[in-house]
């Protein structure tokens, strides 16, 4: 990420520039290294407090399928792509843990992320005992579980007649609104950086609390 690099790059070009100083060394290798353009976060813009429970009110009543989509984005900050990849075998309720496989996570690495009691309740409500391990927890927009992967742009379609619906589609709200409220939540509600790193699975505390200056 671009404010990752800059950082870094801010902390190297100062060790260079005080080894320098103290004639450890003739020149500052960083110093001619570029700073990065840092993409903004306005795309996926943080919800209001008032327009995020508008938007779920509206699903609860209009669409069961995208309000369970988003509420698993909120409660485990799973990404919408890896949520459309999820089968019944990478969760464990008895543990209380869905496994991201590596094959399907951003960064490429199987980690685990706990079951918030509240989304526990919704998984259990829908007897994932009673389906064949390899079926996708959000495959259908009918039945919820399903037999094959969604479409990739079903979830985000379904959420923008939501949007046009509540008259919110102007704001630039996205399904990653989802992701980045839960964290400013759990940032205002006094979760430590480590465990909000972990909720992310991020690389970092570093790639964290970045990720938490864009947003706040």
């Amino acid at each position: 990420v671009g404010a990752t690099y800059n950082n870094s790059r801010f902390d190297l070009y100062n060790y260079f520039k005080y080894l320098k100083k103290n004639k450890y060394l003739t020149v500052n290798p960083v110093e001619d290294t570029e700073t990065r353009t840092i993409l903004a976060t306005e795309s996926h813009q943080v919800f209001s407090d008032k327009d995020f429970k508008t938007i779920m009110n509206w699903l609860e009543v209009n669409d069961p399928y995208c309000l369970l989509f988003v509420r698993a984005i909120y409660y485990t900050c799973i990404r919408p792509k890896e949520l459309r990849y999820l089968q019944l075998k990478h969760i464990n309720l008895a543990q209380r843990v869905i496994t991201v496989p590596a094959s399907i996570s951003k960064n490429k690495k199987s980690l685990p992320v706990s079951i918030d009691e509240s989304l526990g309740r919704e998984l259990k409500a829908l007897k994932l005992s009673s389906h064949k391990e390899n079926d996708y927890l959000l495959g259908s927009t009918e039945t919820i579980i399903g037999e094959k992967r969604i479409g990739e742009n079903t979830p985000y379609n379904r959420f923008q007649k939501c949007l046009k619906a509540t008259m919110l589609d102007k704001k630039n709200y996205t399904l990653y609104s989802f992701k980045h409220f839960s964290n400013v939540k759990k940032f205002k509600a006094g979760w430590t950086l480590a465990e909000i790193c972990g909720a992310n699975r991020h690389g970092s505390l570093v790639e964290t609390e970045t990720y938490l200056k864009d947003l706040l």
